[in-house]
């Protein structure tokens, strides 16, 4: 039997108990944010860890909840741009240019990406 525990009007929650009533949700926003279900995990261990560490500090505990939601919703936004900087990172890049004769073709080619002629290609090159 799974035992559930409610915030009450008034009443100072623990970090526990805002665990219980709010965790299964928030990781359910953070999986339909990033997509993935470990990095959902992480991020919603972080928030309640950072919870945690902060909790002594807090001026209004009714409003941990909140607190920790605005927390999932940065962490997910973190986790978005650091798979799009991997991504752009990791991009294929074209191979190197290693003989003068394919250079000299791509140089030509790639002025605007139209193939040209092969007349017109050894005018450019004065042949």
């Amino acid at each position: 039997m799974k035992q559930t525990t409610t915030l009450v009007a008034g009443e100072p929650p623990g970090v526990a108990a805002v665990f219980a009533a709010h965790g299964a949700g928030l990781f359910r926003l953070a999986v339909l944010l990033v997509g993935d279900r470990a990095t959902a995990e992480d991020i919603v261990q972080d928030a309640f860890v950072g919870l945690q560490r902060r909790w002594p500090d807090l001026r209004d505990p009714g409003r941990a909840p909140a607190y920790v939601r605005t927390a999932v919703v940065n962490g997910a936004n973190s986790a978005l741009r650091r798979r799009a900087l991997t991504r752009r990172l990791h991009a294929s890049h074209p191979p190197p240019i290693w003989s003068a004769e394919s250079a000299e073709y791509a140089a030509i080619v790639g002025e605007d990406r139209r193939p040209v002629s092969v007349p017109q290609r050894a005018g450019a090159c004065g042949r």
